[in-house]
């Protein structure tokens, strides 16, 4: 329901707002837009904010030419864009814990993840 809910929100904001993102794309209840500038992307916030009392969106601008989104880094080189996998700061890199309670067969299935 939710699904059904953004979608038509997203429709009504891109149809009704002056200035569009450039690129838009959403997933589940991520979106991604670019924006020309910042007054721009503040702007476009404050009407998806204005929509529904109980909806409230959140903006995530990128610094230094790098945007973390949904397990990706998006780089900014010149005109081309680069990405990468995103690990946390917090990350500790411990996948499972061998003496763990888990079937081996997850033990092996995560040993080949991650050889390969």
């Amino acid at each position: 329901m939710l699904w059904v809910l953004l979608s038509v929100i997203s429709w009504l904001t891109l149809s009704c707002v002056v200035k569009l993102p450039s690129y838009y794309r959403r997933y589940v209840d991520d979106a991604l837009n670019n924006m020309k500038d910042e007054v721009s992307a503040y702007s476009y916030l404050y009407v998806l904010n204005d929509l529904h009392p109980s909806i409230s969106f959140t903006m995530e601008l990128s610094t230094e030419n790098i945007l973390p989104f949904l397990g990706m880094v998006f780089r900014k080189d010149g005109q081309s864009i680069t990405t990468s996998v995103y690990v946390k700061p917090t990350n500790t890199g411990l996948l499972l814990h061998y003496n763990s309670h888990v079937d081996n067969r997850y033990k092996k299935s995560l040993i080949i993840t991650v050889i390969n």
